[in-house]
């Protein structure tokens, strides 16, 4: 083997390794890479010129009501009963459930919704009465033959 300064190339390159590989180790702060979650809660403040919406919800990690406040995307899936909607067509006060994308911890957290569902109870519309029928005949029974 071959000497350098003493130590063996063998030793040297096996210490310059080394310290490549622990170098790294405590110099770089470790990226967190976004996670999508899933949320659900009650609506607490719609902003329309911020594109953002605050839900106030239970947190199970920490055992208590939250409230937070995220922003809604151009990409951002919003649906009312199936059908596609706009920030400006949900409700204060309403229940919602969706994904949001978290980045960040801390005061450096950012969410950004990427599903908004709202579910409104739907109301059965019966049909109004003409006013033409004599009261009484429009009572409709199919086990009466005689009417």
């Amino acid at each position: 083997m071959t000497r350098f300064g003493g130590w063996s190339s063998g030793v040297f390159l096996t210490a310059w390794v080394l310290c490549l590989l622990a170098a790294p180790c405590g110099c770089r702060e470790k990226v967190q890479e976004p996670k999508v979650v899933p949320l659900e809660g009650k609506v607490a403040k719609i902003d329309t010129n911020r594109n953002q919406i605050t839900l106030r919800y239970y947190n199970e990690k920490h055992k208590r009501e939250m409230t937070d406040t995220g922003e809604v995307a151009e990409e951002t899936e919003i649906l009312i009963n199936g059908a596609l909607a706009t920030l400006a067509d949900i409700r204060v006060g309403e229940h919602v459930r969706g994904q949001v994308r978290v980045e960040g911890k801390g005061e450096q957290r950012k969410l950004t919704a990427l599903r908004i569902v709202v579910e409104r109870p739907t109301t059965e519309v019966q049909p109004a009465t003409t006013g033409s029928e004599p009261p009484g005949d429009n009572d409709q029974d199919s086990t009466n033959p005689n009417p």
